[in-house]
């Protein structure tokens, strides 16, 4: 009944028109979380409405006509700078590869999200895990997702092996120690496309907790926890499966759906004020924790969709950062799969021109934010280009 009542507060504000004044947000989930996680959560905190942070998902380590390729970036290439948020995956982890489901090395994915914050860029993780049960990708959805979830929850039968999936994960994630990074796990989780999308809410819920609580046991005290849905319509929907304010940092949206034209531009301004406002409610981020336009075929999308949405009020302006997702190369990997710029493409006059709004951030402009939190880890920044 709480619940039901909170989506319906939810929901009147949003048609009401109503905005939600926050005057202090929470601090992390994790009560253990180390102080520079601590700090770069409040630093974004204190940037809210004014900043958003540019973020393109692998970006270090290939683009479109390159693989692994030491200092390389598509955004570089494009507009001088790196971008100020980098998207990794952990696809595969959980067997215990040296290499990630795109080929991504866990070593140097490492070495980059260290290496990236001390220039000036935040990273964040997602997990595209492996269908525990028949070994298949993560977008296999032949079982049922309730079955599927409790197999891995205390007493399933495939329990001991997500534990020791979350144990190589553990490691990894106390190998970039005190390095922050914003874990989002179990993403869409209102699709029907992954296999732990769709599921009885109170049964996700119970995988979320599970999953929190046993990295906060082990120790684990650099992260920040996303919870991000695909382009949620109104706050019931954002609200069904979500674990509650003391197990989530960020609400954020995966929006791929609304941003393909400008014609789709009330949708995609929906969906954004959706998450916003549900997350100011919650005292929380919120982010567009994925998007783009697949190929890039209209020239001007950055400007003419992007930019719009993220700057169609004072609500949309709240997003934290929005994640471009991945440059897969075109001869090793898709080819036209790319949702950012590389040099030489059509858009990239219209992506600068997107990169040098004053309100959107690369890696060069939060290099000297991000140092404010030098204080919290004595000795660990250096200044570096």
């Amino acid at each position: 009944m709480k619940s039901q009542i909170s989506a319906i507060i939810l929901g009147c504000l949003l048609s009401c028109g109503e905005d939600i004044s926050v005057t202090q947000y929470d601090k992390p989930a994790n009560d253990q979380s180390n102080a520079l996680t601590s700090c770069v959560l409040d630093l974004l905190q204190n940037q809210t409405g004014e900043l958003t942070l540019l973020g393109h998902q692998d970006d270090l380590a290939y683009g479109v006509n390159w693989f692994g390729e030491s200092g390389r970036s598509d955004i570089l290439e494009s507009v001088g700078q790196r971008p100020s948020m980098i998207g990794w995956d952990l696809g595969n982890i959980e067997h215990g590869d040296t290499t990630n489901l795109d080929a991504v090395p866990f070593s140097f994915m490492a070495a980059q999200i260290k290496e990236g914050f001390q220039r000036g860029a935040l990273s964040t993780a997602s997990w595209h895990a492996s269908h525990p049960t028949s070994g298949g990708g993560s977008w296999d959805v032949s079982m049922d997702p309730n079955l599927v979830l409790r197999s891995i929850l205390p007493g399933g039968v495939q329990h001991e092996t997500y534990k020791k999936g979350l144990d190589n994960i553990i490691t990894l994630f106390k190998s970039i120690a005190p390095t922050p990074l914003f874990f989002r796990p179990f993403h869409e989780m209102n699709g029907n496309w992954f296999w732990w999308a769709n599921a009885d809410p109170e049964t996700f819920k119970t995988l979320w907790w599970f999953t929190f609580d046993y990295f906060q046991k082990a120790g684990v005290q650099n992260l920040l926890w996303v919870y991000s849905l695909d382009s949620p319509k109104n706050a019931s929907e954002i609200l069904r499966w979500y674990p509650g304010n003391d197990f989530v940092d960020v609400i954020g949206s995966d929006d791929y759906k609304n941003i393909e034209s400008p014609t789709q531009h009330k949708a995609f301004v929906s969906s954004l004020e959706s998450t916003v406002l549900f997350a100011q409610s919650r005292k929380k981020l919120a982010a567009l924790s994925e998007t783009g336009l697949e190929g890039l075929d209209n020239s001007t999308w950055f400007t003419d969709v992007l930019l719009k949405g993220l700057h169609a009020n004072d609500r949309t302006r709240a997003i934290s950062w929005v994640l471009l997702w991945r440059n897969a190369n075109a001869e090793l990997d898709r080819p036209g799969h790319f949702y950012a710029p590389y040099d030489g493409h059509p858009s990239v006059n219209n992506f600068r021109r997107f990169a040098e709004e004053p309100a959107i951030v690369l890696e060069n402009d939060f290099q000297n934010r991000l140092a404010s939190c030098t204080e919290t880890a004595p000795g660990f920044f250096t200044k570096t280009q």
